[in-house]
């Protein structure tokens, strides 16, 4: 037997019986250059000492989709693979075993979810975040709507445009409402998307926030991106409106409190920071169609790519939401308002 690390020396003997390749990449140090790195040594060096019909296995963490285990998926036939979850349909690929303690429990693996989706993305399930920046690539569907005592909050969260260069560019004011469960998942139930007038635009808001409250009661918020048009929307809502205190500005990461600006983040470094949030499956859409559905489907999976030059309201509103849905995620801490009672028994 030969064993080295992935840039280590094996090039002077030729193997015949098996090649194994286990965890090749380094996950602190997944730059493009270090994962090219990785596949010509593949291609270049490791493929190149087996012999013709030497068995070759690979066991990897999926760290990114053009790893070498994405580039050979792309490239390469003939090969078997076993992707293996540790979580199925609230079931534990490795159950816990009697009195011996081994393995691990569906309550353990949601509470890895929990607290530290990237992780359980990569660690326990296997699948790699996108490379690409376009990180609305997977997508998880509900089978049905949540019921009222699954839901512990209702939040309508707006991307506003409501000033003269936003009406010149013909941006849309947006609206979505999320439904927060008591699993730690995040239900998209309605979307909201319209080119009016300010006026309208808050009518619009005050009707919507009193629909969901006479669904949802107190557990309905409304949630403003705190910049120009929105701080001033906020302040006439609560002043006017059937909203009231139930409406906020929220700031923007990277932004100073009550800045009132987009801050240093721009929309695609937000949405880096919100994706293993997205991709880990904790965001679910509603698998009957909807008006609303193929059109928030088309914008997020264009996004950052697409020719949507400054359209992005959809993307927009709903990396607002969830920065606002999972305010542990990010630096500081967030006001009374954003905190959720969340357990760990699922």
């Amino acid at each position: 037997m030969r064993a080295a690390g992935i840039t280590g020396g094996i090039l002077s003997y030729r193997f015949k019986t098996l090649g194994v390749i286990d965890d090749p990449h380094d996950g602190k140090n997944l730059t493009a250059g270090a994962k090219l790195e990785t596949w010509s040594i593949y291609q270049n060096s490791f493929k190149t000492r087996l012999l013709e019909g030497t068995p070759l296995a690979l066991i990897c963490t999926r760290f990114a989709d053009d790893d070498l285990i994405g580039r050979i998926e792309k490239t390469e036939k003939d090969w078997c693979i076993l992707h293996t979850k540790a979580l199925v349909d609230d079931t534990s690929y490795w159950a816990l075993e009697g009195d011996t303690g081994l393995g691990i429990s569906v309550a353990a693996l949601k509470e890895i979810q929990r607290v530290s989706p990237m992780a359980f993305l990569t660690q326990y399930q296997a699948m790699p975040p996108s490379s690409e920046g376009d990180i609305f690539k997977w997508w998880a569907y509900a089978p049905q709507r949540p019921h009222i005592t699954d839901v512990t909050h209702s939040y309508q969260v707006w991307d506003t445009a409501s000033t003269m260069h936003a009406h010149k560019n013909q941006s849309s004011n947006v609206g979505i409402t999320g439904l927060m469960q008591t699993n730690n998942h995040l239900y998209i139930d309605d979307v909201y998307k319209e080119q009016k007038a300010p006026a309208d635009t808050s009518r619009d808001m005050a009707a919507l926030f009193e629909k969901s409250q006479s669904e949802w009661g107190d557990k309905t918020y409304v949630v403003v991106e705190n910049k120009s048009s929105g701080t001033a929307l906020v302040s006439f809502l609560q002043a006017f409106s059937s909203i009231g205190s139930r409406i906020i500005a929220k700031d923007i990461p990277g932004a100073g409190s009550g800045s009132g600006q987009r801050g240093q983040l721009d929309p695609i470094n937000r949405d880096a920071a919100i994706s293993h949030i997205f991709e880990s499956g904790m965001v679910e859409l509603p698998l009957e169609w909807r008006p609303w559905k193929d059109d928030y489907i088309a914008d997020l999976s264009a996004f950052p790519n697409g020719e949507q030059g400054p359209h992005n309201d959809q993307v927009l509103a709903t990396i607002l939401l969830l920065e606002h849905a999972f305010p542990t995620q990010f630096r500081g801490a967030p006001p009374d308002i954003r905190v959720h009672v969340r357990g760990i028994n699922y």
